[in-house]
């Protein structure tokens, strides 16, 4: 759910023409899923 909305909220940052709000929201983004990347892998490939 909390996907869906992500990009809600970049169009909101673009629209107030303030260039902070759509990067931050990317970075979070980006974050979130560079952990679901490592968490997969963890199950994946168990020590």
């Amino acid at each position: 759910m909390k996907e869906a909305i992500a990009p809600i909220q970049n169009n909101v940052g673009a629209s107030l023409h303030s260039p902070m709000l759509p990067n931050i929201f990317g970075q979070i983004r980006t974050e979130r899923s560079e952990i679901a990347c490592r968490e997969a892998a963890r199950r994946a490939n168990p020590p």
